[in-house]
This record gives C-alpha cells, structure tokens and sequence, in this order.
C-alpha cells in the first residue's frame, strides 16, 4: 500500500532562499521527499549520514516476521526491554539518540536565523 502525498510550500522570499536548507537522512523515499520540496523552493538538499536510521545489527534488512521466526528468543526480550535492550549486534538507542540529537540541536539552535526543513 502506498500513499500520494501533496506537499504544499509557499515560496520563499530572495533573503530567506539564501538562509535556507533542507536536510534528509539517506533513505530514498525521504531524499525524494526532500528533493521535491528542496526544488519547489529552490534549494539545495544536504544528505547527512547522521540521520541515518538506528542500526538492527543482524536483523538489518528482516521483516518483524522474519525476526520473530529466526531469533524468537531475542525478539522477544528486545519487545520487553526496549529501549534498553538493543537487536542483536545493533545500535544501542541510547548512542542512537545522540548521534540524532548531536544533528538536530544545532539546527534547532540556529532555527530563527534560518528556514530548515528536515
């Protein structure tokens, strides 16, 4: 199942375009997203590797089922103790956190100086 999604932007004055930016983790679908808002209003994207999603160590790339059926046991200690109980060879949530919050506080910071979308 897939939505279509209309994004509306105003467009943005000359002063604000040059303290604009639009920044997008590395996913396809969200570079995408930012693409189309990044040209409706003329800007570049900045792709930052940070943003990138948590790592699931051996469950990268499973489906939920596929987890279940091939770590039974982990998956459910990791539904019991999350955020404090990481996927097997994963990203702790707390370094996740930090490495999200060491992004997004500055940017947050600079906000009134600057249009963002991220």
């Amino acid at each position: 199942m897939s939505a279509k999604h209309t994004i509306k932007v105003s467009p943005l004055k000359q002063n604000e375009l040059e303290e604009a930016h639009c920044i997008a983790r590395l996913a396809f679908g969200t570079f995408l997203t930012a693409e189309a808002i990044a040209q409706r209003v003329g800007v570049e994207v900045s792709c930052l590797p940070a943003l990138r999603e948590i790592h699931f160590g051996t469950w990268e790339g499973l489906d939920w089922q596929e987890i279940e059926d091939r770590f039974p046991r982990e998956a459910d200690r990791w539904l019991r103790e999350f955020p404090m109980q990481s996927a097997p060879g994963g990203e702790a949530y707390a370094e996740f956190t930090a490495r999200i919050d060491g992004v997004i506080a500055p940017m947050i910071k600079d906000a009134a100086e600057m249009t963002t979308a991220i």
